[in-house]
């Protein structure tokens, strides 16, 4: 549980202030451990609301060989990028090259944009157009699935529709609308999933630092699933530091997690064990553009000081609305969330 989530939610990032924080990747022995690997495990705060979920891997042959041949895939076209030292090392750690592709806003930028792929072009193409990582990415998205009466149907799909429906409708309201408002930027990633923007990690023992992604949505999910060959009673394990939650990560299962506010990490893989992951999101800063009319704040401000300062005065509440996007049990149980 998560208490006073919305004054810790304004301090931005919160230390886990525990002698086990130290480390690059965290020590794990004050952490709650938790056996995650055959059933969905909502994380819920102190007033029942959803924050963050793992999804296990459908118990489905074909979907565990989905799995070994997604893993396969991107450990072949990461051999052949042959990528350079500077790409091993970066903020979510060291040793794995972290590809990111699609939307981007920020920088300086005036706009939303796609920007070139570069020399990495042809391993992005390969891994998006993989019908494997097209079915994984459907499975952490769940929009085929969002008018099933959840959670009754089938506990095992739609990871995201199934546990943070508000903020899935909020999410496909708004891209929409961006979608419409510049159609040169209509360039889905995968199929199946509304999700505007994808990070490949992609090594042979990927293992994340403790860090935020405070670009990303703060109310938003993102959606990772671990790839590999490893003991996930070993190692792969994520840990949400400010919950002091210490969760197995098997290979094909998925965590889905406000990444933006929830400091996260990973334990690294045992001796001999390979692990790599994927990630779907959307930076934050895109709704407010679609929210400016499709305008950045000091555009805003010289064209329409009215309409910046209502907007202005509406961010005042955005923590709170924010925070009401994470549906409560109750509400998922009536299929009103």
């Amino acid at each position: 549980m998560l208490r006073n989530f919305g004054r810790w939610r304004k301090l931005g990032r919160l230390a886990l202030k525990s002698s086990s924080s130290t480390g690059k990747y965290g020590n794990s022995h004050r952490l709650n451990a938790h056996r995650t690997h055959r059933f969905n495990r909502p994380i819920i705060d102190h007033a029942g609301r959803v924050l963050a979920a793992f999804i296990p891997a459908p118990s489905d042959s074909s979907y565990v060989a989905c799995v070994d041949r997604a893993f396969a895939k991107m450990m072949a076209e990461g051999d052949k990028a042959n990528f350079d030292a500077g790409s091993l090392r970066h903020k979510r750690g060291d040793g794995f090259a972290a590809i990111n592709v699609g939307l981007s806003y920020g920088n300086g930028h005036t706009k939303p944009s796609r920007p070139k792929l570069g020399r990495h072009k042809h391993l992005v193409e390969a891994l998006l157009a993989d019908k494997d990582m097209q079915r994984l990415a459907a499975y952490q998205d769940g929009g085929l699935f969002l008018s099933i009466p959840r959670p009754r149907a089938n506990p095992g799909v739609a990871s995201y529709t199934l546990w943070h429906p508000k903020a899935y409708r909020y999410y496909k309201e708004e891209l929409d609308k961006l979608w419409e408002a510049c159609p040169e930027l209509i360039k889905p990633l995968f199929f199946k999933s509304i999700m505007p923007t994808v990070a490949f990690n992609i090594g042979r023992k990927v293992a994340t630092r403790k860090h935020v992604d405070s670009q990303n949505c703060p109310f938003g999910w993102c959606l990772v699933t671990a790839l590999g060959n490893f003991d996930y009673r070993v190692g792969g394990h994520i840990v949400l530091w400010e919950l002091k939650l210490l969760l197995e990560f098997p290979a094909g299962s998925c965590v889905c997690l406000p990444s933006a506010i929830i400091t996260h990490s990973n334990i690294p893989t045992g001796e001999g064990d390979t692990r790599a992951s994927f990630t779907q999101y959307c930076s934050g800063e895109v709704f407010r553009y679609i929210e400016n009319g499709f305008s950045t704040d000091a555009m805003l401000k010289a064209q329409d000081p009215l309409l910046y300062a209502i907007n202005r005065e509406k961010r005042k509440t955005r923590l709170m609305k924010g925070y009401e996007m994470f549906s409560t049990i109750e509400e998922l149980l009536r299929g009103s969330g």
